[in-house]
């Protein structure tokens, strides 16, 4: 028997008749060999329904008394997060896998307020029977919103009595508007908090009830989706409170706001509809490999972030990310040659640092540190119809003017221009495809070059 004990460790029990043997384990294929003294030597390894089976025909089955210790520097707990511009990092998976939470069956309509009298309720850490109690109790106050803020009024706190000392579940649920996909920051604060979204709990409730403010990152598919916030208020005046923050490339800082009307505004929006084979994130463990497969992500970075381990420090000996059967890391790239060449590697969300010191000051001063820093980012391109138009100013001369075009007649010609920095890749002047049709079809491919070194500004014309 091969059993688990309270350290951590496994211990391996015989009876007295078991022949004795020796046996070893190999963590990197979760299997034990057992050899006895006399007899054929049996390969047992873990099956996917957690037992150990036998490997070859045969095999003696007999293992002598030992003691298996757990790997030093091994995981134990983790999370895998991903982030499309290196500054919202949401969760893609986590070993060991979470367990499911009941939805509280709230967010079916619009995005309605529901305060709850907070007597005999159980901590939202319990959140099986939190949900019950959430269902068998009627809210005392109910209204439709769009702005997701909640204090206690001033009347009920001048007048001092028992309602200005209960505390209060409040709690926001309803249809939320995702015009485009991305990534989404939810705050909340309140003396404890949970969100949950599409039913799936993202923000886990505190073990213990203390003010302070809660965050999660989302990605969020493009349509309609069910947001339920939970929060458990003992301090009526501060209340409750959630805002949040939306991915946006063009903005340097990540940019926080109150929920707005148009958030919760569904018109020409979808129904997201749940495959849950598609949407399933599925994690395994093999010995002392791990593996996360996780479905599409609109992701360019990933990163582990260890919560648990087994020892003083913790040691990670080979890292691999795959698209299907495409090896993304280890790059194919030589990192090392890299770092010999006169050429800054970076992506978005890095942040690039130039300095220099300047030895002689007025006043004296020397060996300032000067230092400018940029955040690298991605550019969302844009394309548009333009014309020329020719003007005469009053000093007699012929200016030349951009328009841009809303209908033409036949016979027009046509320049269409692209804005696209990020295809400005060499010091010379770039091309790239354009492709033009008429009524879905006749497709034709243009080829548009850039206006001059650097601009990132493409043009090509078409006549008609």
């Amino acid at each position: 028997a091969l059993t688990l004990k309270e350290d951590g460790s496994y211990e391996a029990k015989t009876g007295e008749e078991v022949q004795m043997g020796t046996w070893k384990y190999e963590g990197a294929k979760e299997a034990f060999t057992l050899s006895p003294k006399e007899g054929n030597e049996t390969l047992l390894s873990l099956a996917a329904n957690g037992r150990f089976e036998g490997e070859n025909a045969g095999g003696n089955p007999h293992l002598r008394d030992g003691v298996l210790e757990l790997a030093n520097q091994a995981p134990v707990r983790m999370r895998l997060n991903g982030s499309h511009d290196g500054r919202f990092w949401y969760e893609l998976g986590r070993w060991p896998v979470a367990p499911e939470r009941e939805d509280l069956g709230l967010a079916d309509g619009s995005m309605t307020l529901r305060t709850f009298l907070a007597t005999r309720v159980p901590q939202l850490s319990d959140w099986g029977r939190f949900a019950k109690w959430i269902k068998d109790n009627e809210p005392k106050e109910t209204s439709e919103v769009d702005e997701l803020e909640w204090v206690l009024p001033e009347e009920v706190l001048e007048e001092g009595g028992k309602d200005s000392k209960v505390a209060r579940i409040v709690t926001w649920a309803g249809k939320y508007a995702q015009r485009a996909a991305g990534a989404s920051r939810f705050f909340v604060s309140a003396d404890n908090a949970a969100i949950l979204v599409d039913g799936e709990m993202v923000l886990e409730p505190d073990a213990a009830n203390s003010r302070r403010n809660r965050s999660v990152d989302v990605f969020l598919e493009a349509g309609i989706h069910e947001l339920t916030i939970v929060a458990y208020v003992s301090n009526h005046k501060a209340g409750a409170q959630a805002t949040r923050a939306r991915e946006n490339p063009n903005l340097e800082q990540v940019a926080s706001g109150p929920f707005r009307p148009s958030d919760f505004d569904l018109t020409g929006l979808e129904e997201k509809k749940q495959d849950e084979e598609e949407d399933r994130v599925r994690a395994s463990k093999k010995g002392s490999s791990w593996t996360f497969s996780i479905p599409k992500a609109h992701i360019r970075h990933v990163e582990f972030v260890f919560e648990e381990y087994v020892g003083q420090s913790l040691a990670v000996n080979q890292v691999e990310v795959k698209a299907g059967e495409k090896l993304l890391v280890p790059t194919e790239a030589d990192i090392l040659a890299m770092s010999e060449n006169d050429v800054l590697e970076i992506t978005a969300g890095d942040e690039v640092v130039a300095g220099y010191v300047d030895e002689f000051g007025r006043g004296g001063a020397r060996n300032r540190l000067l230092t400018k820093t940029l955040t690298a980012t991605y550019f969302n391109a844009k394309i548009r119809p333009i014309s020329y138009e020719f003007v005469r100013t009053s000093s007699g001369q012929v200016q030349e003017m951009e328009k841009e075009l809303m209908r033409i007649d036949p016979g027009e010609r046509i320049v269409v221009e692209v804005t696209d920095y990020d295809m400005d890749l060499t010091p010379e002047v770039d091309k790239l495809k354009v492709e033009v049709s008429r009524n879905g079809e006749n497709i034709t491919v243009l080829e548009a070059i850039e206006t001059s070194e650097n601009s990132g500004v493409f043009r090509t014309e078409v006549d008609t």
